[in-house]
């Protein structure tokens, strides 16, 4: 079975890595398109990991999560992230991914992806090549994806909206499946996912991510007692 290793990039911990006003931080961004990605990809049949515990607040190192794939004989890498220029406000904007310098597998996955995505509408920032270090010390096909810079006004607000994530990793799937052949089929959207996003966007539960693949499962006593203590406040 294809195993698909799933960066997202940075952590709690990583220095930096937000918005001017500090009102997203990159590592949640990354994070929520990560496992929307693996949501996707899993639907279709394949394998995923994430290249750290995406839970954890301590930064994994560069290093690690290059380790992490190469040693699970992951088929594809890729690695999620949101831009940023400068320190302050600015114009800067679109979108972007990267494959290593002469990567003869990793520049046709990254062209797959980059058709899907530039039918978002966004800044089309174009397919490039960089050594970073995740796509330089992975032995599979890599890239690096930029989302939007957290920099912009503007792109910040879709950084942060639930709608926008998920068209930015059903975008990165779809590109994903292009390139192995694999056709994308169109889900049906539980009932309740709109209550869902409704009620993160209010603020009565975290991380809507993680508890989109169980709509149907039970909430603890905890789980209960803690919305109902977010809704008296």
């Amino acid at each position: 079975m294809t195993l698909i290793c799933i960066d997202p990039g940075h952590a709690v911990s990583t220095a930096g890595k937000r918005s001017p006003d500090g009102s997203l931080r990159e590592y949640e961004f990354n994070r929520a398109v990560a496992r929307r990605l693996a949501y996707h990809l899993e639907r279709h049949g394949l394998k995923t990991m994430y290249s750290c515990d995406i839970d954890q607040e301590a930064d994994a190192s560069l290093d690690s999560r290059c380790k992490a794939a190469n040693s699970t004989g992951a088929d594809l890498f890729i690695s999620i992230h949101a831009n940023a220029f400068g320190d302050g406000w600015n114009a800067a904007n679109g979108w972007e991914i990267y494959h290593y310098p002469g990567s003869v597998k990793g520049k046709p996955l990254a062209d797959a992806i980059h058709a899907r995505s530039k039918l978002l509408g966004l800044t089309d920032r174009g397919v490039k090549a960089s050594d970073f270090t995740v796509i330089a010390k992975t032995i599979m096909p890599a890239v690096l994806i930029e989302h939007e810079f957290m920099t912009n006004l503007a792109a910040v607000e879709k950084l942060k909206a639930a709608d926008w994530r998920e068209k930015w990793a059903a975008a990165d799937a779809k590109g994903i499946l292009g390139y192995l052949g694999i056709s994308w089929i169109e889900e049906k959207l539980h009932w309740a996912e709109k209550h869902l996003d409704s009620l993160h966007s209010k603020g009565l539960i975290n991380s809507p991510e993680a508890h989109r693949n169980d709509l149907d499962g039970y909430m603890s006593k905890g789980q209960i007692f803690a919305m109902l203590d977010r809704i008296a406040k």
